[in-house]
């Protein structure tokens, strides 16, 4: 007789874990969000906290290099919270 395995579970990873705190926080409950100009959007909770995220275009395939210079750059100005979009933008996210 054979025995069962379990299924090997592989879909899309949890993204909470990796959001911004305030992201996470007002997940779901945004009052409002505007693009004060473009590639830059404004997110305004219910309970008044703003989050700001800036998007930068990047070419579609990068080298190891420009990858690395852009998380330094998320490092030094987001604290360290970016995201890449599904055209290889990417996104850092900010509180103030």
């Amino acid at each position: 007789m054979a025995t069962m395995r379990s299924p090997i579970e592989s879909g899309v990873p949890d993204n909470k874990q990796y959001l911004h705190p305030l992201m996470n926080k007002n997940y779901g409950n945004w009052k409002y969000h505007d693009r004060p100009r473009p590639g830059v959007l404004h997110h305004v909770s219910h309970s008044g906290d703003e989050i700001w995220t800036v998007r930068a275009g990047t070419q579609r395939q990068m080298d190891l290099f420009t990858i690395r210079k852009l998380c330094d750059i998320g490092d030094q100005f987001a604290d360290g919270h970016v995201r890449f979009t599904i055209r290889s933008n990417i996104e850092y996210m900010v509180s103030d």
